[in-house]
C-alpha cells in the first residue's frame, strides 16, 4: 500500500508540475507537467461540475485544490492522448487564487446553505455537522466529508437527472437524500438526510429550475452566437499586399494565450 500510495502521489507531483492556467476565447487554457509538457483546452460548455478539496492536514494552512468534471474528453495540443473527464484547475492554493478561478467558471458560486434536521444526527453521528446544501436559481452546492471536505457546485442548466434516495434507517427516521446528476464519471451533487417534506418540496422544485437554466443558456448561447456573426460581418474585406509565407510568421517563445492565473 505505502509503494501504491507514493507512486499515485509522484504521479500525481509530475503531472501537475509548473501549472498554468488562463482564459481564451474558446475556453480554458491549461499546461502543465515535468518530464512531459501537456498543453490542453477545456470548452466551457464541457464543465459539469466544480469540486473543492479541503483536506483535515490543509485547512490549517488554508489550503485548497479545484477539480472540474467534464463532459467526454478535452482537446489537447498535437498528437497527445485525450485526457480524463476529471481535471485540475488548482493542485493547490491559498484561497485568494481559489476564489479567483471559482469566480471565472462559475459566477454564481456563492450560496447560503442550510443544514439537514437534528434528528439526522441519529443517522449520520459523526457526519451531521459537515452536512450542508444549498441552492439558487443557477447552481446547486453541497458539502460533504469530515476527515477530506468536499464541496460541490453543480450548474442547474447541466443536471441530467433528479432522483430521491431513502434507505432503511433514513425511512425510520423519516428522512430522504436528494441527487443531481450531471454528465461524468461519479458526477453530481447531493442534499443529505433531509426531512421527508423537504425531499418532496425540492424534487418537484428541482425539475422546474433546471429547465430554466438550461432555457437561460440557450438564450446566452443564440445572444453570443449572434454577437461574434455581427462582429465578423462588420469586419471590412481585407485589400493589400498577399500574406507572407508560413515561415517568416513564426515567432520564438512560448505559445500566446498561456500564462498564470493572474486576471490581468
Amino acid at each position: 500500500y505505502f509503494v501504491s500510495f507514493a507512486q499515485q502521489a509522484v504521479r500525481r507531483v509530475a503531472g501537475e508540475w509548473d501549472f498554468e492556467v488562463a482564459e481564451a476565447p474558446d475556453g480554458l487554457r491549461i499546461r502543465c507537467g515535468f518530464a512531459s509538457r501537456v498543453a490542453e483546452t477545456i470548452p466551457y460548455g464541457r464543465i459539469q461540475a466544480i469540486r473543492m478539496v479541503e483536506p483535515l492536514w490543509w485547512r490549517p494552512l488554508s489550503w485548497y485544490r479545484l477539480e472540474l468534471h467534464l463532459a467526454g474528453s478535452v482537446k489537447r495540443e498535437g498528437k497527445q492522448p485525450r485526457s480524463g473527464i476529471r481535471r485540475a484547475l488548482l493542485p493547490v492554493g491559498r484561497r485568494a487564487d481559489m476564489e479567483l478561478l471559482l469566480g471565472r467558471v462559475l459566477a454564481a458560486h456563492t450560496i447560503p446553505v442550510t443544514k439537514p434536521p437534528r434528528k439526522a444526527m441519529l443517522r449520520a453521528p459523526f457526519s451531521y455537522h459537515f452536512l450542508a446544501a444549498g441552492r439558487n436559481e443557477e447552481v446547486s452546492v453541497a458539502v460533504t466529508g469530515r476527515v477530506c471536505r468536499l464541496t460541490e457546485w453543480v450548474p442547474l442548466a447541466k443536471v441530467q437527472s433528479v432522483r430521491s434516495v431513502q434507505g432503511p434507517l433514513q425511512r425510520l427516521f423519516g428522512l430522504e437524500s436528494v441527487h443531481l446528476d450531471v454528465a461524468g464519471h461519479r458526477a453530481g451533487v447531493g442534499w443529505l438526510d433531509r426531512s421527508a417534506a423537504e425531499a418532496k418540496e425540492l424534487m418537484a422544485a428541482f425539475p422546474i429550475s433546471c429547465e430554466l437554466a438550461r432555457d437561460r443558456e440557450s438564450s446566452q448561447d443564440r445572444a453570443a452566437r449572434a454577437a461574434r456573426s455581427a462582429a465578423r460581418a462588420s469586419v471590412p474585406p481585407f485589400v493589400g499586399p498577399p500574406p507572407a509565407p508560413p515561415d517568416l510568421l513564426r515567432l520564438p517563445g512560448p505559445q500566446a494565450g498561456f500564462g498564470s492565473a493572474d486576471p490581468a
